[in-house]
């Protein structure tokens, strides 16, 4: 091993000769590949977050403005309204942002 790095390591065929490998087979392979799969899939999830992060921040700035709530006032307000009408509060956040206004609907 070299660098973290699976090095291809001579072996015998069956007439005897040595012949180099290409490097990791099999699951070695899989698991490099799976790695990259995951990073990216990382990054999405990171870019995903990111937009909702400011979807939220946008829609609390809002909320102050409107009503002069707190950030915590302003945030608080939206958890309620998701928890009440079972949505993601980034969808919650992303409906004030584009309306201007936020509808707590009530369960029983």
């Amino acid at each position: 091993m070299c660098g973290g790095r699976s090095q291809g390591l001579p072996v015998r065929d069956r007439a005897g000769d040595l012949r180099p490998t290409l490097g990791p087979v099999g699951p070695a392979r899989q698991f490099r590949g799976g790695g990259q799969r995951l990073a990216s899939q990382r990054a999405e999830n990171l870019s995903k977050a990111l937009q909702s992060n400011r979807e939220i921040g946008v829609a609390m700035g809002i909320l102050m403005n409107q009503h002069q709530f707190t950030r915590q006032e302003s945030f608080d307000v939206m958890r309620v309204a998701s928890q009440n009408s079972h949505r993601k509060l980034a969808d919650i956040a992303v409906e004030v942002a584009d309306t201007g206004a936020l509808t707590i609907e009530h369960h029983g």
